[in-house]
């Protein structure tokens, strides 16, 4: 997704009381399947209300008011697909994780890490998306990644799907 697309999915859905002044954020998301390396931007709303998405197209961001990765819930992390035509971005390949699959979510702070099994991968229309499923409560501690999918659609400036990475916490 382009930098100057529009956001991921409208008004997240919050799970949980936001992360309490001063408390730790994610720092670091590690794919080893697909070679990824990514820092984690706090983001939080745009002036529509809609989740914000990073800043650049190497960056994934996770909304942080939403739940803590590692946290009972759903918490979320989105990256772009790309930076235009030909550019790539962080989750390009997205589409290639399987359920099995490791995620890794460090805390730098905390020297702490997170380890999340892929469970499943599913592409919804951009306003078909569960958004209760994606960022709402839940039993046990999930994460679940972001990015667009489909066509284009260059009147809306947008994709006209998304793709959600599932995982839950790996004990």
């Amino acid at each position: 997704m382009p930098a100057t697309a529009a956001p991921l999915f409208n008004r997240p859905v919050l799970a949980t009381a936001p992360p309490k002044p001063g408390s730790l954020a994610p720092w670091r998301l590690e794919i080893p399947a697909l070679k990824i390396d990514a820092a984690i931007q706090k983001t939080g709303k745009t002036h529509e209300g809609d989740m914000a998405v990073a800043s650049n197209n190497s960056d994934v961001a996770w909304y942080e008011r939403g739940v803590k990765p590692g946290q009972t819930g759903n918490a979320a992390l989105a990256g772009h697909l790309n930076g235009g035509p030909g550019v790539p971005a962080v989750f390009g390949r997205l589409n290639q994780l399987k359920p099995g699959d490791f995620i890794y979510v460090k805390d730098r702070a905390k020297r702490t890490e997170q380890r999340f099994e892929v469970t499943s991968l599913r592409t919804y229309e951009v306003n078909e998306a569960p958004l209760t499923k994606i960022f709402g409560s839940a039993q046990n501690a999930k994460l679940n990644l972001i990015t667009c999918a489909g066509s284009w659609d260059k009147a809306r400036r947008e994709y006209n799907q998304r793709l959600v990475v599932f995982s839950e916490l790996a004990r």
